[in-house]
């Protein structure tokens, strides 16, 4: 449904040093550079206020099934997993460090075990449910946008949808640092995404309201297409399966994983079912990790993150999307990534929170 706001027509008066029209972001046209200084964190200095042009964008509904469903099943089985830059219209605290990570975690109490996250320590990595259920992972690029695959959102509404950021332990009520919750106002899925093949597989998430940053839940910024990271190490935040057929793991777990060169990851690919003349789509990297030691079902939609090489210590910046893989008990192979920084200007306009408008 499309509707349109009243239009407001006001000017930033200026008393002394204080602005006295201070809004949220999506209703003003020009803003003025006093924002941070004088108006919270969620709201700017407005010099000219605009019509905002809200839209919702659902798939159709699929009533209580929040099941993202299966795809084509091989010999090798083909697994779909259900599967630094600030916006400047959602202002940050001052402090906030896009991408920061807490290596030690933020809950001494807490013991983390092999392969589990410690309390806080990924604070951009956002929990997705369906109806009450877990249905897959995200990241926080903005405070009111969360980037995810577009697999898991196939035929779900926005009101079928709650995000938890600062999640660590998905059966837990109890903890230090209690997560916090979102409702979902718009799902935005690429046009061209391709569920039998995952190209293009990526969604977002517009927000009801941002979500406040602090110390753990914080925003990752996204890689850009200068840069390579092949054979660099990377890591996978999420709530993926234990085993091959369990339920997710409740524990936020964290895999590291070797970017694999396009071309060898799709030789290695054609060695399965998939046969030699497959082709990896131009959406998608591969990584892979260690026998024992990858992701696996649950962690779909979840960010695959990198550390920032000559910045800011233990800051990250997201590199891929969890997409799909081959299991093979006997053999590993690369896992399938959404490349983030092919779609950077995709992911950038359609988290603004109105339409530009030229001419007349």
């Amino acid at each position: 449904m499309l509707w349109a706001t009243a239009v407001f027509l006001s000017v930033c008066v200026l008393l002394g040093d204080a602005c006295t029209d201070c809004v949220s972001p999506e209703k003003c046209k020009t803003i003025s550079p006093e924002s941070s200084e004088y108006c919270s964190s969620f709201e700017v200095c407005c010099e000219d206020r605009y019509e905002v042009k809200e839209t919702t964008t659902s798939g159709l509904s699929n009533g209580n099934n929040c099941n993202p469903g299966d795809s084509t099943k091989y010999d090798e089985t083909i697994i779909n997993w259900p599967l630094v830059d600030t916006n400047p219209f959602i202002p940050t605290k001052p402090g906030q460090v896009v991408g920061l990570s807490n290596p030690d975690g933020l809950d001494r109490t807490k013991n983390d075990r092999y392969g589990q996250s410690k309390p806080g320590q990924y604070p951009w990595v956002v929990a997705l449910f369906c109806q009450g259920e877990f249905l897959a992972g995200g990241s926080l690029i903005y405070p009111n946008v969360v980037l995810t695959g577009a697999y898991a959102l196939r035929y779900k509404t926005p009101d079928e949808i709650m995000v938890r950021a600062g999640e660590w332990d998905l059966s837990s009520e109890i903890e230090r640092y209690h997560y916090e919750v979102r409702d979902v106002k718009d799902i935005v899925m690429h046009k061209d995404f391709d569920f039998s093949t995952g190209d293009s597989n990526l969604a977002l998430l517009i927000l009801k309201m941002p979500f406040e940053l602090k110390e753990y839940i914080r925003t990752i910024g996204l890689a850009t297409p200068q840069k390579s990271f092949e054979g660099r190490r990377c890591t996978v935040a999420g709530w993926g399966t234990l085993t091959r057929f369990s339920k997710h793991s409740n524990i936020l777990r964290k895999t590291e994983l070797a970017i694999v060169e396009r071309n060898i990851c799709q030789e290695k690919l054609r060695t399965t079912k998939l046969g030699w003349q497959y082709q990896l789509p131009r959406s998608l990297i591969c990584a892979e990790g260690e026998p024992g030691s990858d992701t696996t079902p649950g962690d779909g939609g979840s960010a695959l993150f990198c550390s920032i090489e000559g910045g800011i210590p233990n800051t990250y910046e997201q590199v891929g999307i969890v997409n799909w893989g081959i299991y093979n008990g006997n053999r590993m192979f690369p896992g399938t990534y959404t490349n983030v920084a092919m779609f950077k200007d995709w992911i950038d306009k359609n988290s603004m929170p109105f339409e530009y408008k030229f001419g007349n």
